[in-house]
C-alpha cells in the first residue's frame, strides 16, 4: 500500500491530508501550510464499486447472464455531495483490483482475490481519514462506507487562526489578572477580619481597668 493515493476524476474542494484543531473548529491543511475555519456545512461521501470496463456495477448486474460469469477489473469510487456550488458533486477512485462478475458482492466466488479487494479498501479509507473524513454510516456491500467532513471556509486568510489564538492568549491574560485580584481581595478580607475579632476582644480589658480606677475612687 505505502504512499498509493487515490486519484480525483472532477474538480472538488482543493483539500489535502492534513489534521483537526483540537477544539474541532480549524482544519490544518498539509498542502496548502494554513490553518482554515470550519463552517457549519458538511459533505457526504459514500463508496462504490464501478467497473473499470466502462460499464457501471448496476449494467454489469442487468446484463450478466447466470450462465456468463466470468473476471474483470473493478474500482471503488468515493462519491461526495457538498453545498457549495462551485462542487456540488466530486469524486476519488482508488486503485484497480480483480473480481469475478457479475460483482464483488459474490464474497464466496472471490477465492484469492478477497484480500486484494479489501487491501484496496483500507487504502481508501485511510486517504479519506487523512482528508479529514470521519466514518458516519455503512451502506447495503461490504465497501459502500458513508462519510462526513465539515466544510472549510475557503475565504480564510492565512492568519485567521493565528490572531485567534492571540486574542484567545489576551483573554487567558485578563482571565489570570481577575483570578489574582480576587485573590488578594480575599486575603484583606481575611486581615480586616482578623483586626476586628482582635478590636473586639481587647475592649472588654480597657472597660476592666477603668472599672478598677472608679472602684478606688469611691473606695477613697
Amino acid at each position: 500500500m505505502g504512499q498509493w493515493r487515490g486519484k480525483y476524476l472532477d474538480t472538488g474542494p482543493p483539500r489535502g491530508p492534513g489534521h483537526y484543531s483540537q477544539d474541532g473548529r480549524w482544519w490544518w491543511d498539509d498542502h496548502q501550510q494554513q490553518w482554515f475555519r470550519l463552517t457549519d456545512q458538511e459533505d457526504v461521501l459514500e463508496i462504490e464499486a464501478e467497473d473499470v470496463g466502462g460499464i457501471s456495477l448496476a449494467a454489469s448486474l442487468l446484463t450478466t447472464l447466470s450462465s456468463q460469469y466470468g473476471n474483470g477489473y473493478f474500482r471503488l469510487v468515493a462519491r461526495a455531495h457538498s453545498n457549495d456550488p462551485r462542487w456540488p458533486t466530486y469524486a476519488m477512485a482508488g486503485a484497480t483490483f480483480p473480481a469475478t462478475r457479475p460483482s464483488p458482492e459474490d464474497v464466496g466466488a472471490q477465492g484469492a482475490w478477497l484480500e486484494t479487494q479489501r487491501e484496496r479498501f483500507q487504502e481508501l479509507h485511510d486517504q479519506l481519514l487523512a482528508e479529514g473524513w470521519r466514518p458516519a454510516g455503512h451502506g447495503a456491500h461490504w465497501w459502500s462506507a458513508i462519510y462526513r467532513r465539515p466544510a472549510i471556509d475557503w475565504d480564510t486568510t492565512p492568519d485567521a487562526y493565528e490572531r485567534m489564538q492571540r486574542r484567545h492568549d489576551a483573554g487567558a491574560g485578563d482571565g489570570g489578572d481577575q483570578v489574582r485580584r480576587h485573590r488578594r481581595d480575599r486575603a484583606g478580607d481575611r486581615r480586616g477580619a482578623g483586626r476586628a475579632r482582635a478590636g473586639g476582644h481587647a475592649a472588654p480589658a480597657r472597660a476592666g481597668r477603668g472599672g478598677r480606677r472608679l472602684r478606688r475612687g469611691r473606695g477613697g
